[in-house]
């Protein structure tokens, strides 16, 4: 029962799906950054804050940044019931996890959308 209460969504298969589907997410991100860096060559501050002025931009960049951190709850989950017996450390490990995840969920948003 302690192993299901961090878990996502309690299914492996739930899980398989999910990291497959931000990881095709977090490929579009990746192609178009790079698409961009590519065309604007060279780069200049005011181009890229052009970019992220952009509302899309701005929303597409935070359903990036929840998918990475969806990817990466579902595989430091993973590997902490695999590797971690003890049921204090694994929670504890978990829980640590959480907050950073948190933490840099919060950052982000005030990162894009702060300006």
């Amino acid at each position: 029962m302690l192993r299901y209460i961090t878990s996502l969504s309690a299914s492996g298969l739930r899980d398989w799906f999910i990291q497959r589907v931000t990881a095709v997410l977090l490929a579009a991100y990746t192609l178009l950054i790079f698409g961009f860096l590519l065309t604007h060559h060279p780069l200049h501050y005011t181009q890229w804050q052009g970019l992220f002025t952009l509302s899309w931009m701005r929303v597409f960049t935070v359903f990036t940044v929840f998918s990475l951190l969806f990817h990466a709850w579902i595989g430091l989950w993973i590997v902490s019931t695999d590797y971690i017996k003890k049921p204090c450390i694994r929670m504890g490990f978990q829980l640590f996890v959480i907050f950073a995840l948190l933490a840099c969920l919060l950052a982000s948003i005030l990162i894009v959308w702060g300006s």
